[in-house]
This record gives structure tokens, C-alpha cells and sequence, in this order.
């Protein structure tokens, strides 16, 4: 059972409710993101790397996303960073308080557009 705060939840509404539907959204490789569809599911917009019993059933390159994902939040190389968010192409980063203090931002154009007390949710420029 997984239980999700109601500041979280906000922030699934936002992406839900003011994002294209298109929109892939990049998440922190936590446990739960990677094992879970939990973002997908309640925001309806894909995500890069999510659920990966589900990926490996549809035959995406579970492998390759997994390496591209590590290598993304693994490096602070901004042009390989820069690479992969066009390649994607990324819309959004979601990231909870404790992912974000984890997170190195560096040489990332990112711009807040949504806080909680629990995440926040950045858009690549």
C-alpha cells in the first residue's frame, strides 16, 4: 500500500490540470518512482522512466531509459544533461523536498513553476 500526502497529490493535480497531455515528465530514481507508474497514473502524462515490470512488458529499452535516467541525475557534464533532455524531450522534473536536496541542478535551465510543502515541479527552458 502506498500512501501519498495530500501535498503531493496537489502537485500531481497541477501537472494533471495545467500541463499539455504530451508533456514527459523526468523523476528522481527512487525506489518508488522506478518500481511504481504512481505518477503516470495520477497525472495521465507519461513519464520517462517509471513502473519497470510495465516497461519491461511493452518491450521499451528498459536498459538504455535506466541508464540514461542515472546518467542524468549522475552527472553534472551540462551538456550531456542537455543532450538527454532534447533527445527525450523532457518537459518537466518532479521531485520531492528530499529528492531535490539530492538533486545537483548544475548547468540545468530549469525554472520552478510549482511548490508544495512536500514537492516541486520544475520546467526544463
Amino acid at each position: 500500500m502506498i500512501l501519498i500526502d495530500n501535498q503531493e497529490l496537489t502537485a500531481y493535480k497541477y501537472l494533471k490540470e495545467e500541463t499539455d497531455p504530451k508533456s514527459v515528465i523526468l523523476l528522481y530514481p527512487s525506489q518508488r518512482n522506478i518500481s511504481t507508474a504512481l505518477v503516470a497514473a495520477l497525472t495521465q502524462r507519461p513519464t520517462y522512466f517509471s513502473a519497470q515490470t510495465f516497461s519491461r512488458i511493452t518491450g521499451e529499452d528498459y536498459d538504455g531509459r535506466k541508464q540514461e535516467l542515472l546518467s542524468f541525475f549522475n552527472t553534472v557534464d551540462p551538456d550531456k544533461r542537455k543532450k538527454i533532455i532534447e533527445e527525450i524531450p523532457i518537459k518537466y522534473l518532479l521531485l520531492t523536498n528530499q529528492e531535490e536536496k539530492d538533486f545537483k541542478p548544475d548547468g540545468l535551465n530549469l525554472t520552478k513553476v510549482f511548490v508544495t510543502e512536500k514537492a516541486s515541479i520544475f520546467q526544463f527552458n
